[in-house]
């Protein structure tokens, strides 16, 4: 069933460099951005549910830029399990599927770009999608 919650996701590639999607209700979340980062740096992805009076931590993937850079030219497309704040899965908080690539920009250096993330609950490939 679909949650009526309203999600989003933020990613954040070092201290300085931030971007977050719109807030949807349908765990889908189509969005293109470009991040200043080096193959020393690691993409932190956060999904947060909007609240009355805060928003609160659905959970938090981490992806390592350096493997970005090995998945080529056609970019990597994988399943991060969402951890909790401390990364640790105390409860299941579902995956985040994230489709990133590699495209070097002389002003940047290399930019890594997010072209679709998606969340599901649990772990097996065969779990639904929300």
């Amino acid at each position: 069933a679909e949650s009526s919650a309203e999600t989003r996701v933020s990613v954040r590639a070092g201290e300085l460099f931030k971007h977050s999607t719109s807030w949807s209700k349908t765990w889908t979340y189509n969005s293109s951005f470009r991040l200043p980062a080096s193959g020393e740096d690691t993409l932190v992805f956060k999904v947060k549910s909007r609240g009355t009076f805060k928003d609160s931590l659905v959970g938090r993937a981490e992806v390592a830029m350096v493997s970005v850079a090995a998945a080529g030219a056609e970019g990597l497309t994988t399943w991060c399990r969402l951890m909790g704040p401390d990364n640790t899965v105390e409860t299941p908080r579902g995956e985040l599927e994230v489709s990133l690539s590699w495209v070097h920009d002389r002003k940047f250096g290399g930019v890594a770009t997010r072209r679709r993330l998606r969340r599901r609950f649990g772990g097996g490939s065969g779990d639904a999608q929300r």
